[in-house]
Parts: C-alpha cells; sequence; structure tokens
C-alpha cells in the first residue's frame, strides 16, 4: 500500500555550512527536481532495480489475479447479501414480515440460539471483508494519487526502473534528531542498513514492502520521467538514502543524501561504523560483477550464479 503523506514546499538553507552527520552529506543541486516532491517528514531509499522484465512480470501478476479475485468475490458478496440486510432491517423495523423476522413464540430455546448465532456469524464475516479485505483491491486498484496499477500503466515494465522506499513506521527524526545521529543511530543500523544488504537488493523492487518501508508509486512514476526527460541520469538515483535535516522553522533546513553505491570509498562513516566495511567493500565488488555482466548483455548469468552461491 503506498504511503500517503502531505508534502508541503520546503525550504532549503541559503548556506551549505549546517553540519551534516555521517555518512550523510548535502544532496547536489541537480536533484532538486525530485527532491521537491518528497516530504520532509520521511526517510527514502531510491535504487534501480535491473531483475529481469520476464521476472517483474511474473511477481507483478500474482498481486493482480490475486486483488481482481477479491474484488470480483466481494462484490458478488456486495449484491448478494445487501438485499437481505435491507430486508432484515424491514422486518426489524416492522414496516414488513419477510423470511428474515424472527418469531420468538414459534422457536425452541435451541432454534432461537442457533439463530442468533448464525445471524452474528453473517455480521462478523461480512465486518471483517469489508474492514480488512475490502481495503486491499481497493489500494491496489484505485488509491490516488497513486497505486501499484497505476504505476505499472504509466512506466509499463522496463529492464531498469527507478525504485523508491519510503520509511513506514519512522521518520527522519528518528535519523537525525538526538544525541545519536546519521550513522550513529540505531535505525540507521536497524532500519537501513538491512534495506540495503546485497541479498535484499537482488529482489525485484516490488517485493520489497515490509514493516519498516513502503513503496512510494507517485514518487517511482515521478522519478521514471525525469529520468525519460533526461532531467536525471540513473546513477543519480542508484542506492541513494535521503533524509531531509530540519534548522530552526519545520520549513527550512536541507536535504542530505547518502550515497551506498561508493560506501566502500567513503571516510566519514562514523566512529560506530568500521564493522560494516567489510560487508561494504563485499558488496561493492558484487556490484562490480553485476555491472559488468549487464554491459556484456549476460545479466541473467549473474542471478544464476547469485542462485548457486546461496544455495
Amino acid at each position: 500500500m503506498t504511503k500517503q503523506t502531505n508534502k508541503r514546499p520546503t525550504k532549503a538553507i541559503q548556506n551549505q555550512t549546517l553540519p551534516s552527520p555521517p555518512p550523510f552529506t548535502p544532496a547536489p543541486e541537480n536533484l532538486t527536481p525530485f527532491l521537491a516532491a518528497l516530504s520532509k517528514s520521511s526517510v527514502y531509499i531510491t535504487h534501480i532495480d535491473r531483475t529481469p522484465q520476464s521476472l517483474k512480470k511474473q511477481v507483478f501478476a500474482v498481486p493482480v489475479l490475486l486483488n481482481l479475485a477479491f474484488l470480483i468475490l466481494l462484490s458478488w458478496r456486495a449484491w448478494v447479501i445487501i438485499p437481505h440486510y435491507f430486508r432484515m432491517a424491514v422486518s426489524t423495523l416492522g414496516y414488513q414480515q419477510n423470511e428474515t423476522t424472527i418469531n420468538i413464540s414459534t422457536l425452541s430455546t435451541g432454534q432461537l440460539v442457533w439463530t442468533i448465532f448464525r445471524r452474528a456469524l453473517t455480521f462478523g464475516i461480512d465486518y471483517f471483508l469489508i474492514t480488512i479485505i475490502w481495503k486491499w483491491p481497493i489500494s491496489f486498484f484505485f488509491e490516488t494519487p497513486h497505486n501499484p496499477v497505476s504505476w505499472r500503466w504509466n512506466i509499463g515494465f522496463r529492464n531498469e526502473e527507478v525504485i523508491v522506499r519510503v520509511s513506514r513506521n519512522w521518520d527522519g527524526a528518528d535519523l537525525v534528531s538526538g544525541n545519536k545521529k546519521g550513522g550513529q543511530s540505531p535505525f540507521f543500523k536497524t532500519r537501513i542498513l538491512p534495506a540495503l544488504e546485497m541479498g535484499f537488493m537482488l529482489k525485484t523492487g516490488y517485493v520489497m514492502m515490509d514493516g519498516s518501508w513502503d513503496l512510494d508509486f507517485g514518487m517511482m512514476v515521478q522519478g521514471a520521467g525525469l529520468i525519460d526527460k533526461q532531467t536525471l541520469g540513473l546513477d543519480d538515483l542508484d542506492r541513494k538514502v535521503f533524509v531531509w535535516q530540519p534548522v530552526g522553522t519545520a520549513d527550512e533546513g536541507q536535504w542530505l543524501i547518502w550515497d551506498e553505491k561508493y560506501y566502500g570509498k567513503e571516510k566519514d562513516v562514523g566512529p560506530e561504523e568500521p564493522e560494516h566495511e567489510g560487508t561494504a567493500e563485499n558488496r561493492q565488488k558484487i556490484m562490480q560483477i553485476q555491472e559488468k555482466l549487464i554491459e556484456m548483455g549476460k545479466e541473467a548469468l549473474f542471478y544464476k550464479w547469485v542462485e548457486l552461491i546461496q544455495y
């Protein structure tokens, strides 16, 4: 489900002297068209999904068929049960007796208990369908301003797709406020680093939603549009982390960026991060192998190799 946020215009500070917590640095100006649409209360991870188109289609087909089945079944249930509830309401209000009318004088205690239990069960099931299940196909097909279907409708299936993840159940203040900021923040280690682990990054973007991250389908459409217009390049949004650093009033501050793609080359990681350097170097080497195979047109070979070393 897309995270909906109220995105207000942000006012960047005029000078760039505001100290940024390592490993974050002030975002370059060329990213302004993209950053202007982000919510400054959230944390974002962007990367380029290079999994094969065939895999993306297979993965996306599952929720499409599942939600379509839910929509059809729920529509059928509504068509069947709404007239029944209407007749029940008419009978309860005393306007007309019909097959839903309960005549207590003609029912035994056991029959009365069974009738009440059956109706309570029906109410409970329909309440569950309306409050829980109904939300799934509605958000999948009709949520505004964007949803999974509108995202695919706008960009289709590409060899290289912009994926934008947005923080769920936590925000930017957890990362850049308090005594421990940036790389020293517990949220950096428990939310950001696991979300950028090499094994996890090999998945296609649509399956990356979890308890800490949601997909921002609107920003994914906008990011693809900026790349199509050549306002931004693929590398500008490949494995980047964005967070707003406020100063003074809530609308003043600067966007910070962490370029995870070149993590092994960065020096300002923070005093508590050296244990991740080996992992970062390995990740960088694997990504170099992937990029080389992509250039050779052997991307499928890379994923086969990853599958072999994992198992």
